[in-house]
């Protein structure tokens, strides 16, 4: 997995532009500028629950299309200027590849000379070397996994192997004992001839960022459950998903490089992982409960007002409604922590947006009228068909 997705030449970051109409996926930064208002807003909280200080480090790590960092400082810099003054806005990311992408479309709103780029390598991530704010959406679904099973009630573990001209999965005894301390510290037991996926990368990745970050938070977006949910009979098959030009599959070793490879974040591990990374959860909702409430109908006020074509505005209206979609990118869940702050203000929703704000609204994607899509299988549709799930199962965590 990370072979396939982070190798330097023939690695899927290094391949593709995954994101957008044209690519595999996207997500919530593609879709409107309200996702980055509202992580402006919470930045502004941590900003003065340090004091306000001057310079305050902004790290997006994964830095996607380039939309979340344009969005971002565009809104900083119009509602606020003095946290704009302060802001030292770093993006990370492994992929040359995107790093362009980023770069030209911070130029093309004259932002590029606001970031500087570093590429995931150690050397960055010293001890204190942040204070303010580390950010990562859709990360910790993408580190990769190792995939289990068991025989005769004995752990085992699943081996990438050649036959032939192809690739297969076989079993054999754990790589490290990590796996079993990892399964015993939330207490499950692997059943005979499940496939599930251990993810050991995401509690290392927090420990190295809680490391890094002196004082000030760690917000953190993705998809996934507790352990109790997403390692249960009803998901014998695991959660590790392929995605490729918006169709999905469940096969990893299909086409290695030119396919998205996910698996669905065990939170129970992650909250644990941060408490003992001496963080402190000051936020956990889902991204329709992070995103809605009172100011969300002026935000769709204002995206359907203004000078565009009618289409651009009731499409760009209906991303909006998607980010808080329950059954789809709301349900997300949206975790911050905070080292070093004796308190963090209230986490204000974000301002609704002034008319010289218009400039936010430039290149987001327009998801179409429903009515179209109909000879287009839904990624929904084609999940409950690739596992097989009764969609009128209480049971079923979704």
């Amino acid at each position: 997995m990370q072979m396939a997705l982070c190798h330097p030449r023939w690695g899927y970051y290094s391949r593709r532009d995954a994101l957008g109409e044209s690519g595999d996926f996207y997500t919530s930064p593609e879709l409107h500028p309200l996702f980055a208002a509202a992580v402006v807003t919470r930045t502004y909280s941590v900003w003065q629950g340090l004091g306000s200080p001057n310079p305050f480090d902004f790290v997006e790590v994964g830095g996607g299309s380039g939309r979340f960092a344009r969005d971002f400082l565009l809104y900083v810099d119009e509602c606020f200027p003095e946290l704009s003054r302060a802001l030292h806005y770093r993006i990370d990311d492994r992929g040359a590849n995107l790093r362009k992408i980023q770069l030209e479309r911070l130029i093309r709103a004259k932002l590029d000379r606001r970031v500087r780029w570093t590429d995931g390598s150690p050397s960055v991530w010293t001890k204190g070397s942040v204070r303010g704010m580390i950010v990562a959406n859709e990360l910790i679904d993408a580190l990769s996994v190792h995939l289990v099973t068991a025989r005769d009630g004995e752990l085992q573990e699943l081996y990438v192997r050649e036959q032939g001209s192809t690739l297969a999965l076989e079993p054999g005894p754990p790589s490290t004992p990590d796996l079993e301390r990892y399964l015993r510290t939330i207490d499950v037991d692997v059943p005979d001839g499940v496939q599930w996926e251990i993810n050991l990368n995401a509690p290392r990745w927090i420990q190295r960022t809680s490391r890094a970050l002196e004082r000030g938070a760690l917000l953190l977006m993705d998809y996934g459950y507790p352990a109790s949910d997403l390692y249960s009979a009803s998901r014998s098959k695991g959660s590790l998903l392929c995605y490729a030009q918006h169709t999905v599959h469940s096969d990893p070793l299909r086409d290695p490089g030119a396919n998205d490879i996910t698996c669905h974040v065990d939170f129970t591990t992650l909250r644990l992982s941060l408490a003992s990374a001496n963080m402190t959860i000051v936020e956990d909702s889902s991204q329709a409960e992070a995103l809605g409430g009172p100011s969300f109908s002026d935000w769709r006020d204002w995206t359907l007002a203004g000078e565009s074509p009618w289409r651009h505005r009731i499409g760009l209206a209906r991303s909006l409604d998607a980010l808080c979609d329950p059954d789809g990118l709301g349900r997300l869940q949206w975790i911050m922590s905070v080292k070093g702050l004796q308190e963090v203000t209230s986490l204000v929703k974000p301002l609704v947006p002034a008319p010289r704000l218009t400039s936010l609204i430039q290149d987001h994607l327009l998801l179409p009228d429903p009515a179209t899509l109909d000879p287009i299988v839904g990624i929904e549709k084609q999940w409950q068909e690739l596992w097989q799930e009764d969609d009128e199962d209480p049971d079923f965590p979704r």
